[in-house]
């Protein structure tokens, strides 16, 4: 009889075999604001097929005033016709409508 006491078995996360995300960052307007979008696709999708879960977060920030000066920042994410579905086209990320 064999001894398995220290033996365990292999255990692989969920979170191991979720891709990366495409990421694109566009900077508008001097730097006023920031839009980013964020792709996920099971691995192998093409950027032309209509599998990917798209995120599109915007952060503007405004400064105003003189000493002291007063920065406020506000950040918004939204997502393609205001679905978080796996169902968008990544090559038409900055054409899509979004919503919350």
């Amino acid at each position: 009889m064999k001894d398995n006491v220290n033996q365990a078995p292999i255990v692989e996360l969920a979170i191991n075999s979720i891709p990366e995300p495409l990421i694109e960052t566009i900077d508008i307007s001097n730097d006023t604001f920031v839009t980013t979008y964020k792709g996920y696709a099971p691995l192998g999708t093409k950027t032309s097929e209509s599998k990917w879960f798209i995120v599109k977060t915007v952060v503007d920030t405004i400064v105003s005033g003189t000493a002291p000066v007063t920065t406020t920042t506000t950040t918004t994410t939204t997502y393609p016709k205001g679905e978080m579905s796996y169902n968008q086209v990544w090559d038409d990320r900055a054409t899509l409508n979004y919503a919350r």
